[in-house]
């Protein structure tokens, strides 16, 4: 696939030497602005493998789902909303990518396939032109409302363990912008939730995940967030979710997160 220029910048001598020279100044105003920019990389473009986008609106829907509902950056909402969601390919048998949209209340719902081919330091942009954007938009980016999968392989598999992570395209820039890790669970009968990084030897400790407590909680009610991938956890980062009614420890559920600059 040809790359997309999305933008042009002379590449004459000086203009190289001045970025070179100012460059460690730009990536120490972006980290104190929380903004963790994944290198600047080719950008592709994927095609959706349908005439348009697969989605539900129905408010009244009851959703079971599936244990784990998002795996994302939290820029991806606004990467939705603005059709600039787009993820860091990776080595992976297949080409196709299963992105899953799902409002926490269970109203909004999507399942589209698309098939993408990129090396890891490029970024596979998502296209998503939603008929459903201005509903999507009244949800608050800030508040866990809306979760996204994207997983390699086909749709119709059962289950899969490995997740890309989605989230917002800087196209002037030729940027994936991402500052940790929002993982969105779906606990069923869980009373407790927490999450445990596979480290270089053992299992890291485990850490809390929390309950979700304004809203419907249709499709999923508790929320991880990953702040930051300790230096001694596995790459590719592998987590574990483990989950407790009362006490009694339930099946926990193990997936990959297949992205290169997750750190």
């Amino acid at each position: 696939m040809t790359p997309i220029q999305l933008s042009k910048i002379p590449q004459t001598r000086t203009i190289r030497e001045t970025i070179r020279r100012h460059a460690h100044g730009i990536l120490g105003l972006l980290c104190c602005l929380g903004i963790s920019p994944v290198n600047s990389a080719d950008v592709i473009n994927a095609v959706l493998l349908s005439n348009s986008l697969q989605e539900k609106l129905e408010p009244d829907v009851n959703v079971s789902g599936n244990i784990i509902v998002g795996v994302m950056f939290p820029s991806a909402h606004l990467g939705l909303t603005s059709n600039t969601l787009a993820i860091q390919p990776s080595r992976t048998k297949t080409d196709e990518i299963c992105l899953k949209t799902t409002s926490r209340d269970g109203a909004y719902t999507s399942e589209n396939l698309f098939r993408g081919k990129g090396n890891p330091k490029d970024i596979l942009y998502l296209p998503y032109e939603s008929k459903y954007t201005d509903v999507l938009k009244k949800y608050p980016g800030d508040a866990d409302s809306v979760a996204i999968t994207a997983t390699a392989g086909e749709c119709s598999q059962s289950k899969t363990a490995d997740y890309y992570l989605p989230g917002r395209l800087d196209g002037r820039n030729q940027k994936l912008y991402g500052q940790g890790i929002s993982i969105y669970i779906n606990g069923f009968d869980a009373t407790d939730v927490s999450y445990q990084l596979q480290g270089i030897q053992n299992w890291l400790p485990a850490k809390d995940c929390d309950y979700i407590e304004e809203g419907r909680h249709t499709a999923y009610n508790f929320t991880c967030k990953i702040e930051e991938v300790p230096e001694n956890a596995a790459n590719p980062v592998t987590v574990r979710i483990l989950r407790e009614v009362y006490g009694r420890e339930l099946e926990p559920v193990k997936f990959t997160i297949l992205a290169v600059n997750s750190r």
